[in-house]
């Protein structure tokens, strides 16, 4: 009896999701011929560490959103990873270039969180009768004027202070879905900063897919048939062709929103409405490196700086940019053997595109008329290196960074849900931070459970169920 025929996966997108479902593959099913086709030179899409002129940031994702069972948890203790809780800040009223006192200010920033915890726990409960263009600071708003512990003035401030939440979900707050927000949910425990960076993670996801050489760089995918029930043909950008058995398209939303790939036949209709409703934001960061780090306290309180600077907007004015909140992170405030001179702006939506938007100069003195503000500052503390982000100009990210549900959405679950089903006879499926994602949308775990998921379903329908690894016979679950 001639042995089986070999199948073949083709995975789209080297990013978390791809990696997983690849190094998935590769344990469970090594007889499989796997490619994984990056149309970047590198390898972790929006986890990237960028490590040139004396820098090592990161220049997309940051935390981890809950450590208790979270898969990136073991990896990153395992690697040696340095966190930080970095949930303090230093608020600043319009016009002051003195912050509000340090307790002050950490209530108004631990209200403010309490805001975001108690507009999930709503959007869960009451999700079914809650209008789709409510939003998310419609709800802090009302959420703040019910405190009875917050003076006029610091309910005012907490309210300016939701546009945090802008960053975290890269949309404005007042297009951020009040119905649908409980999917902003993280998992339980910690959210701490990733200090020593998200790279020695990357490296140890990516690690079984580069030491088996399965990655095509710099190779994008212009075109998928599925019309044919032998096999899946992907064309590559250069028009090159290739043959496998079944492909998970784990490109970013963005890339799919804007059609980068095309497919013959076109998407079922209903998976089509999905990947267009849902939202796909844009934060960006703007670090400043500096001789020394100016603005930290007097040694007397330099044991425990702040870690954001909040600059709040003109309450008198429209809220809109530049007049939205401001954030700074002090990299300085970073663990020991971590820090570093410097100081990264986060940006995001409206304000990202501004801030983006403005000429060499602009941007000058845009960043200037921040750090004037802040203690200790003296013109002559220049900046020795700038670096910027430019995830909105991105064609491999299709111009963005995470995924959120906008006001106006309808069907936010259903639309998540519709693109971890799987198509074409089971043949095509896709990964990502946007697919099927409860408690990990817009997020890196989510993105690594999504590739893990979407690997097993191809394996089901190849009919790859059960496979000997290392001599012992491991069933999917």
């Amino acid at each position: 009896m001639s042995p089986p025929l070999q199948k073949s996966i083709a995975i789209v997108g080297a990013g978390i999701s791809g990696l997983r479902a690849a190094s998935y593959i590769l344990q469970h099913a090594p007889t499989c011929r796997i490619s994984v086709f990056e149309a970047n030179d590198r390898v972790g899409g929006r986890v990237y560490t960028y490590e040139k002129d004396g820098w090592t940031v990161d220049m997309g994702a940051n935390w981890i959103h809950g450590m208790e069972g979270n898969p990136l948890t073991p990896i990153a203790r395992e690697t040696g990873a340095v966190f930080a809780a970095l949930e303090d800040a230093a608020v600043y009223p319009h016009g002051s270039n003195v912050p509000l006192p340090r307790v002050k200010s950490g209530k108004l920033f631990a209200r403010t969180w309490v805001v975001a915890d108690n507009a999930i726990a709503y959007s869960k409960k009451n999700s079914a009768r809650i209008g789709v263009d409510e939003s998310l600071f419609d709800f802090a708003k009302t959420d703040v004027e019910e405190d009875k512990d917050l003076s006029k003035e610091e309910k005012r401030w907490v309210h300016l202070l939701s546009e945090f939440f802008t960053n975290f979900s890269a949309e404005d707050v007042r297009k951020l879905s009040l119905k649908y927000y409980f999917l902003e949910e993280e998992l339980p425990g910690e959210r701490p900063y990733l200090a020593s960076t998200y790279s020695p993670i990357l490296e140890a996801i990516a690690k079984p897919s580069l030491d088996g050489g399965i990655v095509r760089l710099s190779t994008p995918i212009s075109h998928v048939d599925v019309s044919s029930p032998h096999s899946i043909t992907m064309t590559t950008m250069k028009g090159t062709k290739e043959a496998f058995d079944a492909i998970i398209i784990a490109a970013p939303l963005g890339v799919l929103k804007k059609r980068m790939i095309t497919f013959t036949p076109s998407l079922p209709t209903r998976l089509q409405q999905a990947i267009d409703s849902l939202g796909f934001g844009v934060l960006e960061k703007i670090f400043l490196k500096f001789d020394s780090a100016w603005w930290l306290p007097k040694a007397e309180e330099k044991a425990n700086p702040p870690s954001f600077h909040a600059f709040l907007p003109d309450p008198s004015k429209p809220l809109e940019p530049p007049n939205v909140l401001t954030l700074m992170l002090s990299l300085a405030s970073l663990p020991t053997g971590t820090e570093m001179p410097a100081l990264a702006f986060y940006v995001a939506a409206d304000q990202a595109h501004y801030v983006s938007s403005l000429s060499d100069c602009d941007l000058d003195a845009w960043i200037h008329s921040y750090l004037r503000l802040l203690p200790n500052y003296s013109p002559a503390h220049k900046p020795t290196a700038i670096l910027k982000t430019s995830w909105g100009s991105d064609t491999w990210s299709g111009g963005g960074s995470y995924t959120h549900i906008n006001t106006g959405t309808k069907n936010a679950v259903e639309d998540l849900e519709v693109l971890g089903d799987g198509c074409a006879d089971g043949r095509m499926w896709f990964a990502g931070e946007h697919v099927r994602t409860r408690r990990g949308m817009g997020t890196v775990n989510g993105a690594y459970e999504s590739g893990e998921r979407a690997a097993k379903e191809v394996l089901s329908a190849l009919k790859l169920g059960l496979q000997t690894v290392n001599g012992v016979e491991d069933g999917l679950s």
